[in-house]
This record gives C-alpha cells, sequence and structure tokens, in this order.
C-alpha cells in the first residue's frame, strides 16, 4: 500500500456467481483483495436493501433483483495502488472517475450481464456502499483490516446497516458522517446522546443529495420528495426537516457553502460554522417565519458576540437587535452574490422582506428620507413593515402597510392627542395613502414598559411615574373623544424625558362617531388583532380595564385605581362588542338572499369571519 492506495468495493450478486472464481482470479491480477464476504440478506428486507443502495423506486428495485438475483451476494474489498482518475461517463453523465475500477465493471458486466455486477469507482461511493454494507466506516474498517487476502470467503448474515432502525443516534451520525454531506441546521446542543423527542421535535438538517440523505437515514417521506420524513431510532419514530440544495430552502449557492464550511462539533455531529449558523439563522428569521421563536434572540446574540461584531456595531442602538441584523444579512448576501429565493412548498415564505428594499428605496427617494433602515419590531403584526430614518433633522420612525386608511387614522388621532398632551404621545410628522401607505412619527428613543417589567428594571420611582402618566394619558383620551381599544404594556414607552408615552393607534376609533357594523365590515381582518392579554374578552375592547389591569400587574391598590382612574371609566366602560349586532342581522327578515356583500351583505361576512354557522334569509 502506498500514499495513492485507495480501497474499493466489487459485488457479484447471485446471477454473477457462476463465474465467481474467474472473476476473483482476475480481480487479483489488477488490484489486491483484502477480504471477501458472503451476504445474506433476509427475504423481508431483500427490495427495501435494493431500494436504498441505489436509491431506486419500488418498481425499479423490484426489476432489479430480477436482473440480479435474490440470493447471497459476494462482497469484494480489494485496494487498487495505482488508481487512474480521469473525466469518464458513468449513469449520471461524466464524472471525474477511477477508470481502472470502471474497466473492470464494464469487463466483467460483458461476462454475466448488466447489472449483476457492481463496483465502486470514486472514494465517496466506496466509503458509502462498504458503510451501508458492513455498518463500518472505512478509516475504521482499514484499522483491523488483514494485509492481504487469505482465501476464505466469511459468510455474514446482515441486511444494511439501519434496515430495522438505528440503535441508537450515536449509531445514526456514525453513517451519516460516513456516508452523506449533511449538516444540522438548527437546535443541534442535545445531538446525539441528550435528544428527547417530546422536548425537542423534529430535527432540521441540510443535504448535498436528498435521495442519498433519506437511504443512509433509511427515512420514509410522507410523499415524493417531501422534506418531512420518519426513521426509527431506538425504537422511537423520529421526523426529520430535510432541506437539500435543489429545493430553494436557501439559495444553492448559499447551501452549498454552508455545507463546505461545515464543522465537525464535539459530539461528533456536523453544523454550520459560526459565520453561517449567524446568517442562516437570521436568513430562517425573516424568510421561513412570521414570528420570530424566543431562543433565537440568545442564539443570535451569542453569536453576535462570537463573530466580534460587537466591536463594530452597538446593539443597544437599535430598537430591536433585529434592525442590525437584517442590514448584516442584507450585506453579508450582496457580498456571496447570494439570493432571496422563494422555497419550494410546503416551506413558508414570508415575502414581505422582498418588499423591505423596495420600500427603503421608496421612502428614501419620494419623501425625502434619509438613512433609512428596516425596524424589526417583534410585537408587530406582519401587515406593517417598520423603518427609522431622518426627515430633515428630525429622527423619525415610520410604518409602511397595514389595512384601508390605517395611516390616516392613526396620523389624526395622533395629532389631537399631542396637541393636548405632548408629554405622553408622540408627534405624527406626515401621512400618505399612496401604496405604499405610510405615516411618519416622532421617534421616541426608549425601553417598553413591558422590556422594564421582563428586567426587573421597574423602581418604585418608575411605578410612582408610570401611574402619573396613566392618569394623564386616561384624561386626555377621554378629551379627545378617542378608545385605542390594544393597550398592552408594549404600547407604552418609556422616553428620555423620563415621561411614558402610549403608542400605536392603528385600531383607535372615536368614542362618539364610532359605528361597529360599518367599520368591522370594512376592515374584518383587525378583528384578530385587537385581542391580547389585557383584553375584557374576544371582541370586547375597554381601555380602562387594560390600564386598570396593567396597574394591577405592578401593585397598584385598586382603590388608588378608583379614585383616580375611575373618574374616566365612565367613558371607558363602554365596551364595543362585535357579536352586539349579530341579532340585528337575524331579525331582519331575508335581508340576505344574495351572494353580494352590500350594506346588510358586510355584516353576513363579519359573522361569517367569527365562525357562525347560518342560513340565508333564517334566524338562528
Amino acid at each position: 500500500m502506498n500514499n495513492k492506495s485507495e480501497m474499493h468495493l466489487i459485488v457479484l450478486y447471485s446471477n454473477a456467481r457462476h463465474q465467481e472464481k474467474e472473476i476473483l482470479e482476475d480481480i487479483n491480477k489488477h488490484l489486491k483483495i483484502i477480504e471477501c464476504y458472503d451476504i445474506e440478506w433476509s427475504k423481508e428486507k431483500f427490495l427495501e436493501n435494493i431500494q436504498r443502495f441505489y436509491r431506486f423506486s419500488p418498481r425499479n428495485a423490484r426489476k432489479g433483483i430480477k436482473e440480479r438475483g435474490n440470493g447471497n451476494l459476494l462482497l469484494i474489498t480489494a485496494m487498487d495502488n495505482k488508481p487512474d482518475y480521469r473525466i469518464a461517463e458513468a449513469l449520471v453523465g461524466h464524472e471525474y472517475t477511477n477508470v481502472n475500477l470502471l474497466n473492470l465493471k464494464f469487463k466483467y458486466r460483458k461476462q454475466v450481464g448488466r447489472n449483476a455486477i457492481h463496483s465502486t469507482v470514486n472514494q465517496k461511493e466506496a466509503r458509502r456502499d462498504l458503510c451501508l454494507l458492513l455498518g463500518i466506516s472505512m478509516d475504521d474498517y482499514l484499522k483491523k483490516a488483514p494485509k492481504q487476502w487469505d482465501g476464505t470467503i466469511q459468510h455474514i448474515k446482515r441486511d444494511l446497516v439501519g434496515a430495522y432502525g438505528y440503535k441508537n443516534f450515536e449509531e445514526m451520525f456514525y453513517v451519516l458522517n460516513e456516508t452523506t454531506n449533511y449538516a444540522v441546521l438548527r437546535n443541534y446542543e442535545m445531538l446525539p446522546q441528550d435528544f428527547r423527542l417530546a422536548e425537542h421535535g423534529d430535527i432540521d438538517i441540510i443535504v448535498e443529495n436528498y435521495a442519498i440523505a433519506c437511504a443512509m437515514l433509511n427515512a420514509k417521506p410522507i410523499a415524493k420528495n417531501h422534506p418531512k420524513a420518519f426513521n426509527t431510532v431506538n425504537g422511537e419514530k423520529i421526523p426529520y426537516d430535510i432541506r437539500h440544495l435543489e429545493d430553494n430552502y436557501y439559495c444553492h449557492e448559499f447551501a452549498k457553502d454552508m455545507l463546505s464550511t461545515r464543522v465537525l462539533n464535539k459530539n461528533g455531529v456536523y453544523i454550520f460554522n459560526d459565520e453561517y449558523y449567524f446568517y442562516s439563522l437570521i436568513y430562517h428569521s425573516f424568510i421561513h417565519k412570521f414570528k420570530i421563536a424566543d431562543d433565537y434572540y440568545a442564539r443570535l446574540e451569542n453569536l453576535f458576540y462570537k463573530l466580534n461584531l460587537n466591536k463594530k456595531y452597538n446593539l443597544s442602538d437599535y430598537v430591536s437587535p433585529f434592525d442590525l441584523y437584517y442590514q448584516l444579512l442584507i450585506d453579508f448576501m450582496k457580498e456571496h452574490d447570494y439570493q432571496i429565493i422563494k422555497p419550494d412548498p410546503p416551506t413558508k415564505f414570508n415575502t414581505s422582506i422582498l418588499d423591505i428594499g423596495k420600500n427603503t428605496k421608496y421612502l428614501k427617494e419620494f419623501y425625502k428620507l434619509d438613512s433609512v433602515r428596516y425596524c424589526k419590531i417583534p410585537s408587530y403584526k406582519p401587515n406593517y413593515k417598520m423603518f427609522e430614518g431622518y426627515f430633515g433633522n428630525n429622527h423619525v420612525f415610520i410604518k409602511v402597510g397595514s389595512y384601508k386608511n390605517a395611516c390616516k387614522n392613526e396620523y389624526y388621532t395622533m395629532q389631537k392627542l399631542y396637541k393636548n398632551n405632548p408629554e405622553n404621545f408622540a408627534k405624527p410628522i406626515y401621512y400618505s395613502l399612496r401604496k405604499p401607505q405610510n405615516i411618519v412619527m416622532q421617534f421616541i428613543e426608549g425601553e417598553t414598559l413591558q422590556n422594564i417589567i421582563d428586567s426587573n428594571k421597574l423602581t418604585d420611582e418608575l411605578k410612582e411615574t408610570l401611574i402619573t402618566d396613566i392618569e394623564a394619558i386616561a384624561k386626555t383620551l377621554s378629551e379627545e373623544d378617542i378608545v385605542h381599544r390594544n393597550i398592552t404594556p408594549n404600547k407604552f414607552i418609556l422616553g428620555k424625558d423620563n415621561h411614558f408615552k402610549l403608542i400605536d393607534f392603528k385600531y383607535a376609533v372615536s368614542f362618539s362617531k364610532y359605528k361597529e357594523i360599518d367599520y368591522i365590515s370594512d376592515n374584518t381582518e383587525i378583528m384578530d388583532f385587537i385581542k391580547n392579554d389585557f383584553s375584557l374578552g374576544k371582541y370586547l375592547w375597554d381601555d380602562f380595564y387594560s390600564m386598570n389591569k396593567i396597574l394591577e400587574s405592578i401593585g397598584t391598590k385598586s382603590e388608588y385605581i378608583k379614585n383616580n382612574i375611575g373618574k374616566y371609566q365612565i367613558h371607558f366602560k363602554q365596551t364595543r362588542n362585535v357579536k352586539t349586532f349579530i341579532d340585528q342581522v337575524f331579525s331582519v327578515k331575508n335581508e340576505q338572499k344574495t351572494n353580494k356583500f352590500g350594506e346588510k351583505g358586510k355584516m353576513y361576512k363579519v359573522i361569517r369571519l367569527l365562525g357562525f354557522k347560518i342560513k340565508l334569509g333564517r334566524k338562528g
């Protein structure tokens, strides 16, 4: 054996074994035989073994058995001391191939039949086939293999590795590491020893070749080429999400580079290096998700510091860390010429990120806003896109999108409130209904009440400030005839002037002029948005109740609330309940005899949205 020597496999299926002696003698003239195995596959797994070994369909596997035979096969391991690699035509086209093995395979096939002989023609194939057939890596095999064949043929009974499921995850990843170009996408820390299905769910991996990965895992997809697949480990059915280079989960070059730079971690599992893990996770958060998972904040922040990005950027300068992460991702993708791409079904595709670049350019060019950058604020629904920038010397916050006339409504609501009480409300600057509609307002540098509470920074002094400010806010809302309808701790920001400001008036309405049916039927999508832990109930909007609950949650005495905030209760007590007008619909005989949504049809549309089953023109 020399430094250029390499091991290969030759397999004689039962239909070729009538010339076994002659072929073995000829192999020994060209290669150095190491060992020979007479392998007996079980009858119940024979078809499946052929399917996995060649990545055949059941139909092609049955045809393959007829060509190869269903008896014992002879496995020959041999060393080629003078491998000769050239570009040669193979089954899938021209490949870089060891022509020594290729020529021997063609030679023997002429003797016994085309498919009765199998041989490996490169090291990737040799490693994969050896591991499938004997359940051992090439390195481990060569450590204990004899220097030369002693002339005996060892009889063994075994199906392909993992045929009845893997014994444990250690065995499974041992096989994957030898046979498959893969990396675990996320949540790899518990693998392989501490994976718990109930706690961790499916295993997300990306692979170079989908068919090979399924074969090595012995995983069954729920449908052809579907990413969701299952195998068995230690008797338990394990779910996988298998992504690959051609499914557009990431663009081809992005995915290819992630795999080419993968690293083997201390637990023996291939993962992305820190840089690609960081950017792939940001991409996943923006493109494949509509809501950022809570644990992604800590993961990405940890990677941010590991990559020393803190030496160039300060996370505290951003409303949300994802504001910065978005910019970093875009720069990274431009640098490497990667593309944002729509993934194949059934993967979710958050198209909003495709609009961000367009909106940024639009805001800069049409509205003359400077230094515009994207903000991803977790508490906001995906129908809004947030930006910050400068309008002249004014630091501004920009909201783009949402439902009909939302930006106009928010602008005029804020204008009245700011004029009455500039300490507790932000200043609106302008709005536009030109598509995409947007509103520009004063940027409030500060922290939300929710963040202050979560980080245990709500001191007694701040509590007093909050109580005073909420009383002032309640008074202003009452005087200006406004109901906010979506008050939560996330809607209060403690500004640099040490005053809490109430924000986000996209769902606000006039108390006295509000008409339930007209408003909701024109904007039916808002009904699913206006509900939270601080609401009086589903479709019940009472600002006093929400403020009262917030104050109670920080330990404010109910007597104080009643005496100081309660005087405005007469305004807020009158809740707005969508269900109140359902009876109106039923009381009008035969009011729905058409499928068109006219004025009365709007009410019918709302009832449908609420989940009520009714028949046209009938009560109940």
